[in-house]
């Protein structure tokens, strides 16, 4: 009962600062929109609630919301206060050396227990915030399930006739996409891993670091063929990630979003309200909270400075490079190599669409899972929410710059 109750008071500190940032940067009109403003205002919460600020500036507050060891920590302290006055009386008698170097190893022997408990408690409380970042996910995967299929019958019927008359190119493009924008991370990390302190499975994080940084958005209002594209990329990539990590959290996501997509259906076009206020909810309360917990044990400070400060910098490297640049001229390669010839001519912002369409949540989604199953070392996290937020804070770019690259490369006329 009082780990739920401390359960809950973690959740208020996070889910509630974040839903109120969110609010106030869309608000300020932030560039993005919504998804924006609440992938950022969830990052920026969960940092400043995480080890990197708030365990520095106020340690026992952050201890007894993200750690649950105060009992712990009491205990050492008091020990250690007391081997401290042992040891000031050893000197003071005018003991031998050696007899004062046994003396410490016995305390420090004493403290060992002491110290494991409160790892074990770190630890523990450590899983337990993980699972309540799943169900947040959960929650976000729910409520916004409706707005990723067409709920009208003449728009599934769209969707179908599109995929038959385009002999299915659009999925050729989705595979190729995916592959494209994925294999450029994939082949860095591994390189970028001997220079750093080894990890487990250095093979599976670069798969899982090419599934988060490929995977592309979905929403209803796509056209058919991106569509069908989108689709098709995003069950490589989660099909890689239940690969590389299934689990019990990872498996409450996946229920939850075929529930909300179920109900939709069951719905019809009767959901449409209930759709636009699923899709508030989702992105004004549920996804500031999931990136908040996707943050929240992240220390920057120590990333930037330790033993695996190369994995840290790269992937932040690769973030602002790739995530939504690379991610987009994949795409666009894409529809102008596999695309049929009246998609071919608008490769640019066929991919726009696909990026712009909801990839910063799902790449937001498939980093906290893959990292808490362990796949992706926490090193390489930063860079991957940093480019969650990027994808989504430049959307209006690619919007207008889509068009006028398309125009470019057209041939000229006459």
């Amino acid at each position: 009962m009082l780990w739920q109750l401390w359960q809950l008071w973690q959740l208020l500190a996070l889910a509630l600062p974040a839903a109120a940032l969110a609010w106030l940067l869309r608000w300020s009109a932030v560039p993005g929109g919504r998804p924006a403003a609440a992938i950022v205002a969830g990052l920026v919460v969960g940092l400043f609630m995480g080890p990197g600020i708030l365990a520095r500036t106020h340690p026992a507050l952050h201890e007894r919301l993200f750690l649950s060891t105060t009992d712990q920590t009491r205990a050492i302290r008091q020990l250690a206060s007391t081997h401290a006055q042992e040891l000031a009386v050893l000197r003071q008698s005018g003991v031998s050396p050696a007899a004062l170097t046994e003396h410490t190893q016995r305390q420090a022997d004493q403290l060992a227990p002491l110290e494991d408990q409160r790892s074990r408690a770190a630890a523990q409380a450590r899983a337990r915030a993980d699972w309540a970042a799943h169900a947040c996910l959960a929650l976000y995967a729910f409520l916004i399930g409706p707005a990723l299929i067409p709920i009208r019958a003449r728009a599934l019927a769209r969707t179908m006739r599109g995929l038959i008359t385009t002999k299915g190119r659009p999925i050729a493009v989705g595979i190729f996409a995916v592959i494209a924008a994925g294999a450029a991370p994939a082949l860095m990390i591994p390189f970028l891993a001997p220079a750093a302190a080894p990890f487990p499975r250095p093979v599976a994080a670069a798969l899982a670091y090419a599934a988060c940084i490929a995977a592309p958005g979905i929403v209803s209002s796509l056209r058919p063929g991106p569509y069908i594209a989108c689709a098709m990329g995003l069950f490589l990539c989660f099909a890689a990630a239940l690969i590389l990590a299934w689990n019990p959290p990872m498996t409450l996501v996946g229920a939850a979003l075929i529930l909300g997509l179920l109900l939709a259906l069951s719905l019809g076009e009767r959901s449409r309200r209930l759709r636009a206020l699923a899709t508030t909810a989702a992105l004004t309360v549920a996804l500031p909270a999931t990136a908040a917990y996707a943050a929240v044990y992240i220390d920057l400070r120590a990333l930037s400075t330790g033993d695996q400060v190369i994995l840290f910098w790269g992937s932040i490297v690769l973030a602002v490079l790739w995530c939504s640049d690379g991610r987009w001229g994949a795409a666009a390669v894409g529809w102008k190599l596999l695309g049929e010839p009246r998609a071919a001519r608008t490769g640019w912002t066929s991919a726009a669409h696909a990026v712009s369409a909801g990839a910063g949540p799902v790449q937001l989604g498939l980093t906290l899972a893959l990292t808490a199953a362990g796949v992706i070392p926490e090193a390489l996290a930063p860079g991957l929410l940093l480019g969650a937020a990027l994808i989504e804070v430049t959307r209006g770019l690619r919007q207008w710059m889509a068009p006028r690259l398309d125009l470019s490369s057209q041939p000229p006329s006459g």
